[in-house]
């Protein structure tokens, strides 16, 4: 039984003792763990403490949010804004290029050369 908020096998729904009948997902930190080798990130012990705090609390509000009574609301497609609000799409001339280039840990001719991420 996944729950709903999260769609992956390591994350499991326990019964809250202080609430009875209300469930939420118990976010570890081999969980904290997990994401943040997705993201490629390297964090400190104190880092992955506290990012599982902080997960277990969103996943509260989302269960408070899951509360609320949406029978009479009406599912939308989007949500109305502002049309375009992206800057337009032009070329930058950087005044002294060999100085960026200069500050990349690796790079390639006239490239940055990156790490491959894609498999």
């Amino acid at each position: 039984d996944r729950p709903s908020c999260l769609n992956t096998r390591r994350c499991s729904r326990y019964k809250r003792d202080d609430v009875p009948g209300e469930l939420f997902v118990n976010i570890t930190e081999k969980d904290v763990n997990d994401i943040a080798e997705l993201a490629r990130l390297e964090l400190l012990p104190e880092e992955k403490k506290l990012y599982t705090g902080q997960l277990k609390n969103i996943f509260v509000w989302m269960d408070e949010l899951n509360k609320a009574d949406t029978a009479s609301v009406l599912p939308t497609a989007n949500v109305p804004g502002p049309e375009n609000n992206l800057r337009e799409d032009k070329p930058i001339v950087f005044k002294d290029r060999d100085a960026i280039l200069n500050n990349a840990p690796d790079r390639e001719y006239d490239f940055i050369k990156v790490k491959k991420v894609i498999q």
